[in-house]
């Protein structure tokens, strides 16, 4: 099972900055007054410094030859690295949960257990401006931490990955793009290019609405993996600390054998100032 179809499920869950505003000075303000617009924004930019965790369950349908279904809860991670007054090392990370029925074999089948992980690296420079353009690059690993065949693809991947931001007022705009390659293991060999076009408004109380479209194409077998993601999620703060709410849903424009035609979703965010 390509393992992107749980990233597509859960690539969301975000928040954001007054203009002018970086980073460190949205958490100087969270001393004084939390600012949920501030952080909403924050968190739709995929090249934000913030140590935050994902904690996300999307449940897909439709899933051929069997109209099979999945659960996925998904946890993902980023902790960032101050390299220099110039530099930071961001590390954006997720590792899947999977419970299938009806996926393999037949329409009472069922598997479960951990999925693969991926793992990112990325060298983005410091802003002074909570504005404006932001970029990162640097490469994605795939690690075959699947306990089940039919959950992981049983290979080891590593392509270069990109990311570019642009925030300006209420507006994030975003595109993430990767291709992998296998290099090792024991399941078929991969060549895939994946990019994710991202498009977010945020109102000032912290509620935003964002759209998406995960694609995936699979150089060996020629084919398009097509979902468009429509999410609404809300910032607030709880205990002291920044955390986004949301709720997705998922469209398959393209999918192919043991992938979904539609779903749904929500998660949790932890952002740590």
């Amino acid at each position: 099972m390509r393992s992107l179809s749980l990233l597509c499920a859960g690539a969301v869950g975000l928040c954001s900055l007054h203009a002018g505003e970086n980073p460190d000075q949205v958490l100087e303000k969270q001393t004084t007054v939390f600012d949920s617009g501030a952080w909403a924004k924050l968190l739709q930019n995929p090249l934000s410094p913030i140590t935050r965790v994902d904690l996300e369950t999307s449940f897909d349908f439709g899933i051929d030859p069997y109209n099979g279904n999945r659960i996925t809860p998904n946890i993902k991670f980023n902790i960032p690295a101050r390299l220099s007054e110039d530099w930071w090392l961001l590390t954006p990370a997720s590792n899947p949960i999977v419970f299938q029925h009806g996926v393999f074999d037949d329409e009472h089948s069922s598997e479960s257990g951990l999925g693969d992980m991926f793992q990112s690296f990325w060298l983005s420079p410091n802003h002074s401006s909570g504005e404006g353009l932001f970029w990162g690059a640097g490469a994605i690993f795939l690690f075959p931490f699947a306990t089940e065949r039919q959950i992981g693809l049983r290979t080891w991947a590593a392509g270069p990955e990109a990311a570019i931001a642009w925030q300006n007022g209420p507006w994030t705009y975003s595109l993430t793009a990767h291709h992998m390659w296998s290099y090792a293991g024991s399941g078929d060999h991969i060549s895939e290019t994946f990019f994710i076009p991202h498009c977010a408004y945020t109102f000032d109380e912290g509620f935003t609405v964002s759209a998406m479209i995960p694609a995936d194409y699979d150089w060996k077998n020629h084919r398009w993996l097509l979902p468009v993601i429509l999410d609404f999620s809300q910032t607030f703060d709880a205990f002291g600390q920044p955390f986004c709410v949301g709720i997705y849903g998922s469209y398959y424009i393209k999918t192919y054998d043991k992938m979904p035609e539609w779903g749904v979703g929500f998660r949790i965010v932890w952002a740590m100032p």
